[in-house]
């Protein structure tokens, strides 16, 4: 198994839903 592949992954997605979770707080800041 590549466990370094797989963190890898993890935070690739983790990373993707903090930012989509900063955006909605910039929208909900911009409203």
């Amino acid at each position: 198994m590549n466990t370094s592949g797989i963190q890898r992954g993890y935070m690739a997605k983790n990373m993707k839903a903090e930012e989509l979770m900063t955006k909605e707080e910039n929208l909900k800041n911009c409203r």
